[in-house]
């Protein structure tokens, strides 16, 4: 798990007052540094006329009018395949609450998963992937209501008895990052683009079961994200 909010509220004034706009080629802590990773979208719920605008972008510890969002990329093995997940948490207090994520599944057979050139191979820029579960497709989540029991309420696209979707990838780059007394991380940053349908969380009917299905959709539009994944 990689975390990647590493901010000092000194240093970004310090940046400010300097106009540096051009980031670092490393980027260290004691170095001034405006984090590129965020997603923004628009989505619109059963009922609503209009679509709402959604962002997420790291925030400070330091900075209690910012909302203190965490980004977490690991892999598991799931029933599908291996899977590499990006999560955004935000914290709240002394609780963390999921409210966005991408679970991507590996093609079978593919050897050396989540090194460099797979990594690389992946996220070929004019790559698609489909919205659901499965080698090949990214489940989209999303938490479009602040949860009252249980820390994981997103909708997500497996949900919906027929996904509807895609995510598309724009461009990629070589990135790297150095938290306080750790080694440097080496990865890719992803620039991607995304819209579809995903299917609506239900606390009542169970969606925390496997076999959970819904046609109750939320529609999501214009969104653009750009999130790490490390080089295994």
């Amino acid at each position: 798990m990689k975390n990647l909010y590493y901010f000092s509220l000194t240093l970004v004034i310090a940046a400010l007052a300097s106009n540096c706009e051009k980031e670092p080629p490393l980027i260290t802590f004691e170095e001034v540094y405006v984090s590129p990773v965020y997603t923004q979208f628009e989505y619109r719920d059963t009922g609503q006329v209009d679509y709402t605008l959604q962002e997420y972008r790291l925030g400070s510890f330091l900075n209690s009018d910012t909302p203190v969002y965490q980004w977490n990329e690991w892999d598991k093995v799931t029933s599908r395949g291996p899977a590499l997940l990006v999560d955004i948490r935000e914290r709240l207090g002394w609780n963390n609450f999921y409210r966005f994520g991408l679970e991507f599944w590996a093609t079978p057979g593919e050897e050396a998963l989540w090194s460099e050139a797979h990594l690389k191979k992946m996220f070929e820029p004019g790559s698609t992937f489909s919205f659901g579960e499965g080698p090949g497709k990214v489940d989209l989540s999303f938490t479009h209501r602040d949860p009252d029991f249980f820390e994981d309420e997103r909708s997500k696209a497996s949900f919906l008895k027929q996904p509807d979707g895609q995510l598309s990838v724009t461009q990629t780059e070589d990135y790297s990052y150095t938290s306080p007394g750790q080694e440097t991380v080496r990865g890719m940053l992803v620039h991607c683009t995304f819209e579809g349908s995903i299917g609506q969380y239900d606390r009542f009917e169970g969606a925390w079961l496997d076999d959970f299905t819904t046609n109750t959709a939320l529609e999501i539009r214009e969104g653009k994200a750009t999130f790490f994944v490390a080089y295994r």
